[in-house]
């Protein structure tokens, strides 16, 4: 057997567990721009298995622009199998104005395998089915549900000095909503300071072929924040 990947995984609880917290307040005297960001993460790492949850969120107000309101978040699962080979539940919640969603459920089950996995950096791909819910905003649009498969790739690289990123694109054909194909997107650097805080810096993107009326193909958020860790 060849060792290609050690995780410390402590006995107690709280060993086991990280969390994280940070905010970004953002105040400009042209058109009274005020902008609040906020995201969180907690995650529980055991010796097959590792599960968290995250959520980030945006809200804008300025004069003249209706105010703009983004929730994200997301519960997910992993278990890892013999060969690089791993298997991975997850549920992903949307608010957004832009899309005009006032909330998109979708279930996804998968599957994937690492290329490469160390306690340095991995690079993984991964496939699977999914199941959408979406609520719109308004009375136009009839609440959607639908099927669709779904492909993807991530890389996270956990220390470059006290730099780290974690990336993923994902690709979502449909199946029900046959010619629909969706695009998420997202980007994290995060910089590492002394006692636990950090900067963070954040891109997403998400893009709909076939978006419902009156709502916009795609959608991008840049956040810059300051939080700190739990280890």
């Amino acid at each position: 057997y060849n060792i290609i990947y050690m995780l410390p995984v402590g006995k107690s609880i709280k060993s086991r567990m990280t969390a994280s917290f940070d905010i970004g307040i953002t105040l400009t005297k042209t058109n009274n721009l005020k902008q609040f960001t906020s995201s969180g993460s907690a995650n529980y790492v055991a010796n097959k298995w590792n599960g968290g949850v995250a959520y980030s969120m945006v809200f804008s107000t300025q004069d003249n622009i209706a105010n703009v309101r983004r929730i994200d978040g997301n519960i997910n699962f992993q278990w890892v199998l013999p060969k690089n080979w791993f298997l991975q539940p997850t549920v992903n919640f949307l608010s957004n104005d832009e899309l005009k969603l006032k909330l998109r459920t979708t279930s996804r089950l998968g599957g994937g395998y690492f290329f490469k996995h160390t306690n340095a950096r991995y690079l993984g791909a991964f496939a699977g089915l999914g199941y959408n819910h979406e609520a719109y905003l308004d009375d136009v649009n009839p609440t959607l549900n639908s099927i669709e498969s779904y492909i993807g790739g991530m890389f996270k690289k956990f220390k470059i000095g006290d730099l780290g990123i974690d990336t993923m694109l994902l690709i979502s054909p449909g199946i029900t909503e046959w010619g629909r194909v969706r695009l998420d997107y997202s980007f994290d650097m995060k910089y590492d300071l002394p006692w636990d805080f950090y900067i963070k810096t954040n891109f997403t993107y998400n893009y709909d072929n076939q978006p419902v009326e009156g709502a916009s193909k795609d959608d991008y958020v840049l956040t810059t924040s300051f939080g700190w860790e739990l280890k």
